[in-house]
């Protein structure tokens, strides 16, 4: 995977003549052909393509330094969210997430929260003001869970099945975003 870096500049250009809007015209070649049914790369193409596909294996280290396995989840339906402590959807959306682990811990649900923050200090202090029970682990450099789950934006909320695939991928937080993600979990764990 290549990743390449686009700075645009929106400096005020002054120019004393005048501007002719032929010159930006942009008409396509007489070969050139529409390109009809191709898929619509959101930003969320690489992690959509998880869907129905074994969850990528990971062993993170939770706050109390205690390591956890996915692939040691298998027969429970595991949510995955990634999030930050800068990133205000994501705030938003952990009291929802972490409600749906206690309503649901007993029937066997596994939240983990992997925390993408650049500095890990500032999540022990965050998780004791929210309140949160889900339980919390720390991004790896060495392992880059995030990549390997095609994290573009946070949060992204994934949805595993018992059987260790991908049920679900949610990206961002609004409106109502709680509520699917309960009907998925929920529709999981029949």
């Amino acid at each position: 995977l290549e990743k390449a870096v686009i700075t645009v500049d929106y400096s005020p250009a002054k120019t004393n003549q005048p501007v002719d809007d032929k010159q930006f015209a942009w008409a396509p070649p007489d070969n050139a052909r529409e390109l009809a049914g191709a898929p619509k790369d959101d930003g969320e193409g690489v992690a959509m393509a998880l869907v129905g596909k074994p969850a990528p294996d990971f062993k993170l280290k939770d706050l109390n330094g205690e390591i956890v396995s996915l692939a040691d989840q298998k027969g429970s339906v595991v949510v995955v969210d990634f999030w930050a402590t800068w990133c205000g959807p994501c705030v938003q959306s952990l009291p929802h997430l972490n409600q749906l682990y206690e309503d649901k811990k007993v029937a066997g649900l596994k939240v983990f929260a992997i925390s993408v923050d650049q500095d890990p200090s500032k999540v022990p202090p965050f998780v004791v003001e929210k309140k949160l029970t889900l339980r919390v682990l720390y991004e790896s450099k060495e392992q880059n869970v995030s990549e390997k789950y095609g994290v573009q934006g946070i949060p992204q909320t994934v949805i595993i099945g018992k059987d260790g695939t991908v049920k679900k991928i949610m990206v961002g937080f609004g409106p109502g975003s709680e509520v699917e993600l309960r009907k998925v979990v929920e529709e999981a764990m029949k």
